[in-house]
């Protein structure tokens, strides 16, 4: 007797040509669907499929082991996505920094966009810059600096950005 058993075609996605991005709210908390400026020499981004909680919900029924039930996901604390360290990176982030403190002064936030090739949508989250200072540096490596990004929302999914700009000084 043979199984009868279907599989679900396997689609196989790169990583290679994944663009990171930022943009400011022009209406506050309201996230923006336009002005998004890439961020160039992006090495790796960090996971933020944070676990879920466990709520304990062991009784003293219980004989060997404790039980419990999902709880809520943490937001994942300063991210560090790693890039090239660059005088162009440098110049870029100083600028995203002072537009960062604008927006704050006006109760608007700064968003962070991930686009994957081969992925419908493209991922958004709110989002905190801390200013860029001297990276680690060694004997024949590439120069590299981790960009931190601290999360202030929720990972949605929406459409992709119409377009993205290369920054400009």
């Amino acid at each position: 007797m043979a199984d009868n058993y279907s599989r679900t075609p396997r689609v196989d996605i790169s990583t290679a040509g994944i663009i990171v991005a930022y943009a400011f709210e022009t209406t506050a908390n309201t996230r923006p669907t336009a002005g998004w400026t890439h961020i160039p020499g992006i090495k790796s981004i960090p996971s933020m499929n944070e676990q879920p909680n466990m709520i304990d919900t062991t009784t003293l029924d219980e004989l060997t082991t404790r039980v419990g039930v999902p709880g809520l996901k943490g937001l994942p604390t300063g991210t560090n996505f790693t890039a090239s360290w660059t005088d162009a990176l440098i110049k870029q982030w100083a600028d995203v920094m002072s537009k960062y403190e604008t927006a704050k002064s006006s109760g608007k936030q700064m968003w962070i966009t991930v686009v994957v090739p081969g992925i419908t949508d493209a991922f958004y989250f709110s989002a905190i810059p801390s200013a860029l200072d001297l990276p680690a540096a060694g004997v024949e490596a590439a120069a590299e600096i981790d960009i931190y990004i601290t999360p202030t929302s929720e990972r949605t999914m929406a459409a992709k950005p119409t377009s993205i700009s290369a920054w400009s000084a």
